[in-house]
């Protein structure tokens, strides 16, 4: 076992050392000692370590090592008795490749690599897959491997098969479920009450079960419902009752009661009267069952099946099931105040698409604890599926609502350490107050979640309380959908452009081609039908109409001799569609355009998508001759990372930025860093929004190359765009 072990530390002073400062030399001898003083700790603890690897060779417990990445730098020979991997075969490997079996789940590695990498050690039992394909279980430990800085530098991992220990266990609790099945009349403790003396005598069986001495025992009725759960002391009472008063035809119950131990068990009771000739009931006699591994599997399956199984909250069905409940109990107390919030966590796609699933459900588990702790303990918080939350609040004011609202907004905004990044997502949260208009637990969600989208229809990151008209407001926008539709057969589509000016020259450079709608003789912009076209898969066809519209314009400008650069927004959507690149060349080969006629917007969304991909769309874009805009840029949490790695010709700086130009100097920093930092990279900048002439002046000083706003053009017909 080879471990690297620093051996000297040598330092050179200069000729002249008499010249130094004496101080200024003490200090150096006194940092120097205490380097040697940190590496000899090291050294020690992996010259330990390198002792550990050859006392390993002789145990007969399979040991080995990996480093902190999880790969194999060691293993013993009953490593090899174990799995049936040679040395050779497992070093520089890691067990996950060699042995994981589909035993466990991925949460149930991610916990243990957790624990250990904050140097606690975990155990447990793990069930591995031999090389043969077999299966085999250990005991396991693992345990970090600290030097004498504290830190981490390898893991040791200690196996001990169990598996025929096992084997024998499974046998055993089997053959014992036979014999408990044939037994069962056998072992259950026998009970009789004397109705006309009171006396209540339990068989020693029925003490034994719960951990009191096997003998005969009389007592009275209190003193068997003493030992009752309180919750379950009432049903067996009247129980018993309802059967003496014979009103039932026998006594049965299921009830917990507590063992000698503290603990809780679950009984089964069942029992029958004895009566008189005239049919009075003169003793109650019957058996007490300990069926407490049925209660305790029924429970936890009713668990599964009512909760979700990656974040533990309850599902859709216990939160309906328990939203039911809530409003029959406002029915009968119309002054009871229930509420209910609907939660989406805005472009969390992103985040499965940049970071991988796994991340994605970490995040969620995250968001799903963080809710829990904004609420009370009586409320409700489910998970629906993919990023949907729902919560339930009873008895609270609408003030204290709203505050736990806030409370949410603020706890879901929190950084996320994922991937060795602080991520940080906001939720998009529909709130809406029972109301006398909710007949039903569904009319509440129903409108909970139409507050949702209003959310997100107003940019995300806020609450909405729902408002009756919200009703028809989804009606309407139903309509707005059926009435794209046609549009964009019928052609009532149509595009206006914005021109593009070169700083400080004022000379356009080109024009945005922005989408509009014609409908009942108005004009409407995007922000008026393009959530819609999106909600209802429309934007494929939109967005492929505006390229090839656009392109014609293109074409009928360079026939009347005005060559001009043509910008075009293209959503994430389309841009990682199978044909973008060659749908691109197709258009600009029919009419006869070259490629660096055609600027193509995007937005960082679109880079936070499968990178892989985007970054080959783009290259074959750009081997077109076609140019590659990044939008809305200082907006995203890691736009540099994005330029730096992907083909983007220029950046458009956000209109938000330029708003504040004057009045905040934070604005003004970040438009002096973008500048800064697309010289250094060879990109073009264009600032968006410009709309007053100090804002322009000031863009002119800071050496901006291009401006698109108010100011200088608004929006408008071909012919009026370029004259």
């Amino acid at each position: 076992m080879a471990w690297p072990v620093l051996r000297t530390v040598s330092i050179e002073f200069e000729d002249d050392a008499t010249a130094l400062d004496p101080e200024l030399l003490q200090q150096q001898v006194v940092e120097l000692q205490t380097r040697c003083d940190a590496l000899e700790q090291k050294v020690v603890g992996l010259e330990e370590l390198a002792r550990l690897g050859q006392a390993a060779e002789h145990v007969g417990d399979s040991i080995e090592f990996t480093d902190t990445e999880g790969t194999l730098r060691y293993v013993n020979p009953a490593y090899t008795r174990l799995t049936g991997y040679h040395r050779h075969e497992a070093i520089g490997r890691t067990p996950a490749e060699l042995i994981r079996s589909d035993a466990h789940d991925d949460a149930f590695y991610e916990a243990i690599w957790q624990r250990t990498a904050t140097g606690a050690s975990w155990k447990g039992r793990i069930t591995s897959r031999h090389r043969n394909g077999s299966r085999f279980v250990a005991d396991c430990t693992i345990s970090a491997v600290i030097d004498g800085d504290g830190d981490v530098v390898a893991y040791m991992c200690l196996r001990r098969d169990v598996t025929d220990q096992v084997a024998r266990e499974e046998e055993l609790q089997a053959s014992l479920s036979r014999f408990a099945l044939a037994a069962a009349g056998a072992t259950d403790g026998m009970w009789g009450w004397n109705l006309q003396t009171g006396e209540l005598l339990l068989s020693s069986r029925w003490r034994q079960m719960l951990g009191y001495p096997a003998l005969e025992h009389r007592t009275d009725l209190e003193h068997w419902l003493d030992l009752v759960h309180p919750d379950d002391r009432a049903a067996l009472r009247a129980e018993l009752q309802l059967h003496v008063d014979r009103q039932s035809a026998h006594v049965e119950c299921d009830y917990r009661i507590r063992h000698r131990d503290g603990s809780w068990r679950w009984m089964m009771c069942r029992g029958l009267a004895e009566v008189d000739g005239l049919g009075r009931p003169l003793l109650v006699a019957g058996s007490q069952s300990d069926i407490t591994k049925r209660k305790v599997a029924e429970l936890r399956l009713r668990h599964e099946a009512l909760h979700d199984t990656l974040t533990g909250l309850p599902n859709r069905a216990l939160f309906d099931e328990r939203l039911g409940a809530a409003m029959e109990r406002r029915a009968q107390d119309p002054s009871r105040r229930v509420a209910v919030m609907f939660l989406d966590l805005d472009r969390f796609k992103n985040v499965n698409d940049s970071l991988g699933h796994a991340a994605g459900d970490r995040l969620l588990c995250e968001i799903a604890g963080r809710l829990r702790r904004a609420v009370r303990q009586v409320d409700t918080v489910a998970r629906l599926g993919g990023d949907e939350f729902t919560l339930l609040l009873e008895g609270l004011r609408e003030e204290r609502v709203l505050e736990a609202a806030e409370r949410i907004q603020a706890a879901v905004r929190e950084p996320v350490r994922l991937s060795g990044a602080d991520l940080v997502v906001s939720p998009s949260l529909g709130l809406v107050f029972a109301g006398p208009e909710h007949a039903s637990s569904d009319d509440l969600l129903r409108d909970a979640d139409t507050a949702m989208y209003r959310a997100k229809a107003r940019g995300r990151a806020c609450t909405v309380v729902f408002r009756p008209e919200m009703r028809q407001e989804l009606v309407n926008r139903v309509r707005v959908e059926q009435r794209l539709r046609t549009a964009i057969e019928a052609g009532d589509l149509l595009l206006h452009y914005q021109p593009i000016y070169g700083l400080p020259d004022l000379e356009m450079c080109g024009v945005e081609a922005l989408v509009r709608w014609r409908r009942d003789g108005e004009i409407v912009p995007p922000e008026g039908f393009l959530a819609v076209a999106r909600e209802a898969g429309l934007m494929d066809r939109v967005e492929s109409w505006v390229l090839e519209e656009a392109l014609d314009q293109a074409a009928r400008w360079r026939a009347a001799g005005r060559d001009v650069v043509l910008n075009v927004n293209v959503s994430p959507e389309r841009l990682l569609s199978h044909d973008m690149a060659a749908h691109v060349r197709r258009n600009l080969a029919s009419r006869e355009l070259e490629g660096s006629a055609l600027r193509l917007e995007i937005t960082e969304s679109s880079l936070l998508a499968d990178q892989d991909r985007v970054a080959q769309v783009l290259a074959e874009l750009r081997a077109l001759g076609v140019r590659i805009c990044l939008d809305d840029f200082g907006t995203g949490y890691s736009a540099l990372a994005y330029v730096n790695r992907f083909p983007v010709d220029v950046v458009k700086i956000d209109r938000s930025f330029i708003a504040d130009l004057l009045t905040r100097p934070q604005a003004e920093a970040i438009v002096r860093a973008i500048l800064g930092m697309a010289q250094g990279l060879g990109l073009q900048v264009v600032a968006e929004g410009v709309e007053t002439e100090d804002q322009l002046a000031r863009l002119v000083e800071l050496g901006c190359h291009r401006a698109q706003g108010f100011l200088m053009g608004r929006p408008c017909a071909a012919d009026l765009a370029v004259p």
